[in-house]
């Protein structure tokens, strides 16, 4: 079967387009080196859905320009399912971006699809700005609506450095706001490349940045999914509603990872219920950098010299670790640290995602259940292994290791 490339520009009257629809692919280089035909499959990075809650072990909140930390999402009226869409609201002076915890692995040289379905507050548009796209901070491309204008942006290191207006008459003449509409970005990337908006399945905006570049066009590809209002007017509950959300790796496949591992190397004895006896952190900043790999959980191994209740928790919140911590790097290269120093926890602040009873002088290894529930650290996430004595008059000390894959 014939694959006709296109790529939704869309006069299909031109002669250029009819010229284009005659040829297995736009572009020369649409062959390999021994001129078989070459074809892409999509596949999904990430894909999300509102249907009951926004749950915040999928999401982050960012207010106000802070970090917000674990929990605070939970309860939230900042970030709501309303009737199975994203409702993200935002009162007056105030800015909200909720951010998705995991950063799409973008592969060099595949195209990536950021696509959504959006819309917002049609009697909020002057002195309020929406956005959604894959973004973070520091790098990404999104869609912006400003005093009711539409423009497309391209961000890096911090900066919006393109900011280019959509003209209505490419948006069409019914086209509404207010109106729930099919947005996608697509781009290219090997450190610098074009970035295509579209709008209703029809291409708005063009950046061609091929051959117009002394430095990276974005600095790091790998970004995660976000919705933001900046509201500057008097109002309150301003709001922006998503249907869902997808990010596509044209012709690319699941990132390769990195193995590591992490081992308290001296024995903690087991004193008080639920002693961290391992504490690891992916980092949220990585060599000066924002951090945005995404670190499997392989295996975990838990060996004692008495019977003990082994627990696996996960929290964003570093409060959760009483006592203080001292975090040291696992290995120059990883993005993942290890606290030396706390002996107690609050379990309030953890969610429990594992437990499992060792005998006396045993070792428990756990890696099926990773393989089947895909477990992983995202930026600012912790890893506690902790053990719990069966008997209160008893002593014991414990150890752990945690063996981990960070997707590169």
């Amino acid at each position: 079967m014939a694959y006709i490339a296109n790529d939704n520009i869309i006069d299909f009257n031109s002669k250029e387009e009819k010229l284009n629809q005659t040829v297995l692919g736009k572009y020369d280089i649409n062959t390999n080196a021994y001129g078989t035909q070459k074809v892409s499959m999509d596949f999904s990075l990430l894909d999300l859905v509102f249907t009951y809650n926004i749950p915040d072990r999928e999401w982050n909140g960012f207010k106000n320009n802070n970090n917000i930390e674990e929990n605070t999402l939970l309860g939230s009226t900042n970030a709501i399912s309303d009737n199975g869409s994203l409702k993200l609201t935002c009162n007056a002076g105030e800015s909200f971006r909720l951010t998705s915890r995991v950063s799409t692995r973008y592969q060099a040289n595949r195209g990536i699809l950021f696509s959504d379905s959006f819309w917002i507050d049609s009697t909020e548009t002057q002195d309020v700005t929406y956005r959604h796209g894959f973004y973070c901070k520091l790098d990404g491309a999104f869609f912006e609506v400003k005093d009711g204008k539409m423009y497309g942006v391209v961000r890096k290191d911090g900066i919006d450095y393109i900011s280019q207006e959509i003209p209505k008459n490419k948006l069409g003449d019914n086209f509404k706001l207010e109106n729930g509409n099919l947005y996608d970005i697509q781009m290219q990337w090997r450190g610098i490349g074009d970035i295509k908006f579209f709008v209703n399945l029809k291409l708005v905006l063009h950046l061609k940045l091929g051959g117009t570049l002394q430095n990276l066009s974005i600095s790091n590809p790998n970004l995660p999914v976000s919705y933001e209002i900046i509201n500057n007017s008097a109002n309150n509950n301003v709001y922006l509603n998503s249907g869902c959300v997808n990010v596509d790796s044209e012709g690319g496949k699941l990132a390769g990872s990195y193995n590591i591992s992490a081992m308290n190397y001296s024995q903690k004895k087991l004193s008080d219920p639920d002693v961290p006896v391992l504490v690891v952190r992916n980092k949220r900043d990585f060599k000066g950098k924002h951090n945005t790999r995404l670190v499997d959980i392989n295996s975990v191994t838990f060996s004692g010299d008495n019977r003990a209740f082994m627990r696996i928790w996960v929290t964003k919140d570093e409060t959760a670790l009483l006592n203080g911590t001292i975090w040291g790097d696992v290995d120059n290269d990883s993005c993942l640290e290890m606290d030396v120093k706390t002996k107690r926890m609050d379990i309030n602040k953890c969610k429990l995602v594992y437990t499992a009873r060792v005998h006396i002088d045993s070792t428990l290894i756990i890696n099926k259940l990773f393989e089947d529930i895909n477990m992983s650290l995202a930026p600012g996430e912790i890893i506690i292994v902790s053990g719990n004595k069966e008997s209160a008059t008893s002593t014991m000390k414990a150890t752990a290791t945690v063996t981990f894959g960070e997707r590169l």
